[in-house]
């Protein structure tokens, strides 16, 4: 009999369910037949330096590509000798202007060092020019592709709104010199005077005129200090009516428009004119920005900047006022992959419409720059970087020898790069960010919501997170769920909403946030710090905040509440402290901290007080709450930390028990991790099976394994297990190193194993071992070393990885619909010896580094059948090597290939593929009009419950699934539904049909029945019964037959039917975490013991002794079907609600979170007595969203 737990709740059953789990269910019998399973040892070979190398190719503005190689030792599969391999990484070096064009029309590398002339300064190897005399007064010519500019610094005025004073102008007898330190910055001192200096400092996307303010400003005697403005004027000559005409005050670029050719383009662009201060440190920190417009005066046109004199009353000194002239922006938007380091070496602005789009996993490095304080700003376009729980965008220096690359082996510090610029457009979520100035910075210049939340600030110079409001902000900001660990100066969270005009529509809401071991209380800091206006209130809740001078510093109206504050110098400042606030008086935090230091801990006086101490249910707060933990991986059976076999067989699941439930805990919460295994840790099962359940996530550390004679790890399409590198799943800043040979890995040595709906990410080996019999199918591959080893493969997907595939064995091996895109090496990398037959059909091969298929004969070629597969992008599509002689892209004439393409096959482009996903996960999917849709191999179907179109997963109702000539490639399962009331999800029948059954035999099904008096063995070490959950998501419906007695207690009429009814009843409790939404239907067959049919009128559902269901034998107009309700219930679609006799009309209703009971009863009016009968009904729990 088939035993599961899912749980999310507790079902305890108390009857005998006979279920089946519907991921076992999909194969037909197998031979029990053992293959041979090889560990290759492998190391890093550190004698050799890393070589990089520029692919210089692929240059343009704003990047340049290097190749890295590397050497590692692995013992040889078929001699045990040791041999040096080549393993090559990308780094994708980004940076506004990077690059420019010379007078030959080739790339060249960005230069913007200023070079002393015989008169004057000039830098001239970017994608703009400048040059100016010597002295201060001189002008300043700017070029942009032949486009000129003429521009002088001219004077600094006052005025108070009626009378305008000179306060300075240009001394021209001040010489400038190149800084010494910077050679980048040509520096005119005291040009406006004494303690007045003017600086020209060249970037490689723009130039900055700056003015040093020394000394603070005074104003003229009888201005009013309120009233009164300072402005800055440069000179300009500038032909373009456009901008002569921009006369009007503005905070927005001023852009000089020409016509060439009958078409209009920006020829420059005058950006922002922010106003710094000097803080303490020496940083240099924008506090506001000025007005700009464009003025004629006297026949001369001039730039105007103006800001009130009273910002300036306590700015820190010296001021810098600056303005920006950009040359270079990102202009179109682009999509960064996990494949690649990417290396940021100079801001990175995105123009306005602009949209950078992040995959999860990917690592961005920022070269230091505490200059100018490199960073991405998306102020005016819009950053999307929505990582995954186990798959975090990491940002940060370019220094941090754990993430990535190694580029820059000089010590890593706080305040190597700046931030995280972005807007209300933007998505930032699942982050990691280190070592930066400013953490993620968020602007609301504009309506729209601002949300942070889910992501991890490591290492901060002034801010954890920091967001601020324009005059027109209208909308909601929410930080939520953010963890900041160690913030060096002020505040963990810093919010200013004082600007809003639209006052009435911004709220602001802090909640569940920790803010742990920082600084801050050195300098006077916060944990959180929020200056907001009056006719608005922030909201503060449930927070963790530990070492700052203030836990919570709120300037304006706030409401406060259910906080925990420990190692806080005061808790408050300008408020009072609620009395639902906890001051501990020992840390919240497990000592253990395998996975970071930052779970709840057990201490009646520390993390004990924090459980259920917040304010709101925990459902409110995260949409699945059994995916956020509270406490860490912890006991024999779920940490392992040695080398640990056993004598039967084990059933991992989801270990919810770690997870938040009811009241909401305070603090951050953690994507939930079910087992863990430490460094060097093996499970192994000899001669038994382990068997992981849909939803269970493992993190495996390095040189650690999973090892059973027989694992059975089958997810569900809405519900996949996970295997992740413990680097990727620690909340904190761990060594996150993709494609690490060291890595841990999943060990299979028995053919009777089933690996389907997996996700393995950032593994040594995702799966090794000998070859199975079932193909693996519906896994995701991401970042590993190598993906599968030895093993056959359907419909998955192997992204990001050094080998997605590779076979080193004498034995049968396939890859029949899989995606390879963006390996490093290979896509499929074959090694023969012996007979090796390998299949490689309907897949697709992309972007890959040295071969989509590479095969090394070692003795003799393998028995290779390659056809109806698509190549595109890739250094070579197909490569098959002997001895020393190589043979490149031999493909067959039912290929499709592109870039380059090859003679003989169907031409591809970048229009066979799909390329209007929403985000990663659906870039997969195909236009209907693709070469690739219904052009595999014709001997292969459908796909029944697969699609390779993304409307029918919006729309699985009226879906159209992948019903002709296969289409090529990997495909979606489009939903758990089971149109065809077989019991089993339309996408497992396809499985059933490839392996070699027929689509609905019983025996694949796996439907059984058993007596609840014969069942003596159960999952939960409590009496005999049932326990049985919901996975997380709650998106499934409960499939289970009972064996129940009718008899002849009571009696019922209900639409004409009298006849002496038997009846039975079973019942369950459950215990939720949240809402759920609660429905039945009757879908089975009934049949008396002696396999006559028996009828089933009428079923019922209670909650806590309440009728909820009455379900009735009848149609719609009350004509009697209870002779097929059980038999064929789609002869009687009503299965109408029985509406007489006041019985309850509902057809689904609500289960609020906690325990209820639950009654079914089952009616028939056969007239028999005391028969034991099969009544099969399904219950769905809906998510109510």
């Amino acid at each position: 009999m088939a035993k599961a737990i899912l749980k999310t709740g507790k079902i305890i059953v108390k009857f005998i369910i006979p279920l089946f789990i519907l991921s076992f269910i999909c194969y037909s019998a197998y031979l029990l037949t053992i293959a041979k399973a090889h560990t290759s040892q492998f190391k890093e070979n550190l004698a050799k330096e890393p070589v990089w190398k520029e692919q210089i190719s692929q240059r343009d503005k704003n990047s340049r590509v290097w190749e890295i190689t590397k050497w590692q030792e692995e013992i040889d599969p078929f001699t045990d000798e040791l041999n040096v391999v080549e393993v090559k990484s990308i780094v994708r070096e980004k940076g506004c202007g990077i690059c420019y064009k010379d007078c030959n029309d080739s790339w060249q590398i960005t230069d913007t060092s200023w070079k002393e002339t015989e008169n004057g300064f000039v830098m001239d190897k970017a994608n703009y020019s400048l040059e100016i005399g010597k002295t201060a007064n001189s002008y300043l010519y700017y070029n942009i592709d032949g486009e000129a500019l003429k521009l002088r610094a001219d004077s600094i005025k006052i005025s108070d709104g009626q009378i305008v004073k000179p306060f300075a102008s240009i001394e021209s007898n001040v010489n400038g010199h190149i800084d010494s330190e910077n050679n980048n910055k040509l520096i005119y001192p005291n040009a406006f005077g004494k303690g007045i200096d003017l600086e020209i400092e060249a970037l490689a996307d723009g130039f900055h005129q700056n003015v040093i303010f020394k000394n603070k400003p005074v104003l003229p005697k009888g201005f009013d200090f309120k009233n009164a403005e300072i402005t800055l004027y440069t000179e300009i000559n500038s032909d373009c009516k456009e901008s002569i005409n921009a006369t009007v005050k503005s905070k927005d670029d001023i852009k000089f428009i020409k016509s060439k050719n009958g078409k209009s383009f920006i020829s420059h662009k005058f950006a922002s004119s922010k106003i710094l201060e000097t803080t303490k440190g020496g940083k240099k920190t924008p506090f506001t920005e000025a007005d700009k417009q464009i003025t004629k005066v006297s026949g001369r046109n001039y730039l105007v900047e103006s800001l009130k004199y009273s910002e300036l009353e306590n700015a820190g000194l010296p001021i810098i006022w600056d303005y920006r002239n950009v040359s270079g922006t990102l202009t179109e938007d682009q999509e960064w992959y996990a494949d690649a380091t990417y290396h940021v070496v100079s801001t990175l602005t995105l123009d306005t419409g602009v949209t950078l789009n992040i995959e999860p996993g990917t690592i961005v490095k920022f070269q230091r720059d505490t200059i100018n304080g490199n960073y991405i700003d998306a102020w005016n376009g819009t950053l999307i970087a929505k990582g995954e729980p186990y798959s975090y965008i990491v940002f940060t220096s370019d220094r941090d020898p754990n993430m990535g690359e190694i580029i820059d082996t000089n010590p890593v510090a706080i305040g190597d790069w700046e931030g995280i610029y972005v807007n209300t457009s933007s998505h930032i979520e699942f982050c990691k960010v280190g070592y930066s100035n400013s953490g993620i910075c968020a602007y609301a210049s504009a309506p729209g919501d601002i949300t942070i939340k889910n992501n991890i600030v490591y290492n901060s110079g002034y801010y954890g997170i920091m967001a601020s409001s324009g005059e027109y902000a209208e909308g909601n900001l929410t930080v939520s769920n953010n963890l900041i660990d160690n913030v060096l100066y002020y505040n963990g969270i810093y919010v200013d909403y004082f600007y809003p005009i639209v006052i009435s529509d911004v709220n602001i809401l802090i909640t569940n946030n920790t803010i742990k071991g920082s600084q801050s209380f050195l300098n006077d800091g916060s944990g959180i710090f929020v200056y907001n206006e009056g006719n608005h209130t922030a909201v503060i809740k449930n927070n963790i905040i530990q070492n700052a001078a203030y836990g919570i510093y709120s300037y304006g109206p706030s409401t406060e509440n259910n906080n925990a504050f420990y190692q806080c110098t005061q808790l408050l400042e300008s408020g009072t402290a609620s009395p639902t606030d906890v001051n501990l008086i020992t840390s919240p935090f497990d000592s253990n901290t395998y996975l970071g230091s930052y779970f709840l801990n057990n201490d009646p006086c520390g993390g004990a007080l924090l459980v259920n101490g917040g304010n709101g249910n925990v459902s409110n707060y995260y949409e699945e709450p059994n995916n956020w933990s509270i406490y860490t991986v912890s006991g024999s059976d779920h940490l392992i930390n040695s080398y640990a076999s056993a004598s039967s067989d084990i059933v991992w699941q989801p270990n919810f028990n770690t997870c938040d439930s009811g009241i909401v805990s305070m603090g951050y919460h953690h994507p939930r991790v079910d087992y863990l295994l430490l460094p060097n840790s093996r499970i192994y099962i000899i001669g038994h099976t382990i068997t992981i359940m849909p939803g269970v996530v493992t993190a495996i550390s390095s040189e650690a394994q999973i090892s059973g004679t027989r694992v059975i790890s089958n997810g569900l399409a809405s519900d996949r297990i996970k295997y992740v590198s413990s680097g990727v799943a620690k909340a904190g800043w761990a060594n996150i190193k993709y494609r690490a040979i060291g890595n841990g890995s999943v060990n299979i040595s028995n053919v009777e194993s089933e690996i389907s709906f997996c996700d393995f990410i950032a593994l040594g080996y995702g799966i090794q071992g000998g070859a199975i019999n079932n193909p693996s199918h519906d896994n995701i591959f991401k970042l590993n070393y190598r993906g599968l080893q030895s093993n056959k493969a359907q419909n998955s997907i192997f992204i990001g990885n050094t080998i997605g595939m590779y076979h080193a064995f004498g034995a049968d091996f396939e890859a029949i619909n899989c995606n390879f895109d963006r390996n490093s090496l290979y896509g499929v990398y074959i090694l023969s010896n012996s007979d090796v037959n390998y299949t490689a059909k309907n897949c697709i091969f992309t972007n890959t580094g040295t071969a989509g298929i590479f095969e090394y004969a070692w003795t003799k070629p393998s028995s290779l059948i390659e056809q109806y597969n698509g190549f595109y992008q890739n250094t070579r599509h197909k490569t098959f090597k002997r001895g020393s002689q190589y043979t490149y892209n031999a493909l067959s004439s039912n290929d499709f290939s592109g870039q380059p393409y090859i003679a003989g096959t169907t031409q591809i482009n970048s229009s066979d593929f799909y390329d209007e996903w929403e985000d990663f996960e659906d870039r997969f999917y195909l236009p209907q009009d693709s070469n690739l849709v219904d052009g595999g191999d014709p001997i292969n179907g459908s796909m029944w419950g697969y699609t390779t179109d993304p409307t029918t997963i919006t729309d699985p109702e009226n879906a159209e699934i992948d019903t002709n000539r296969r289409d090529i490639g990997y495909h979606y399962a489009v939903s758990d539904k089971d149109i065809n009331w077989n019991w089993i999800p339309d996408y497992c029948e396809f499985w059933i049909e490839e392996s070699g059954g027929p689509p609905f035999d019983p025996e694949c099904q796996g439907i059984k029945t058993s007596d609840f008096s014969e069942y003596t063995e159960n999952l939960d070490g409590q009496n005999p019964g049932w326990l049985y959950g919901m996975p997380p998501t709650c998106g499934y419906y409960l499939n289970f037959t009972a064996t129940i007695n009718f008899d002849d207690s009571e009696d019922h009429n209900c639409g004409g039917i009298n006849n002496n009814p038997q009846y039975g009843s079973i019942d369950f409790n459950i215990d939720l975490p949240r809402t759920y939404l609660m429905s039945m239907e009757v879908v089975g067959t009934t049949e008396r013991e002696d396999g006559s049919n028996l009828d089933v009128d009428v079923g019922k559902i209670y909650l806590d002794e309440e009728l909820k269901i009455y379900i009735s034998g009848t149609d719609e107009n009350k004509n009697d079907c209870s002779d097929t309700l059980g038999h064929n219930a789609n002869q009687c679609p009503g299965r109408s609600i029985c509406q007489d006799e006041g019985h309850v009309p509902n057809d689904s209703f609500y289960i609020e979170p906690g325990l209820h009971s639950i009654k079914i009863e089952a009616y028939t009016g056969d007239g028999m007595y005391n028969h034991n009968v099969h009544f099969y009904f399904r219950i769905y729990i809906h998510n109510p969203e």
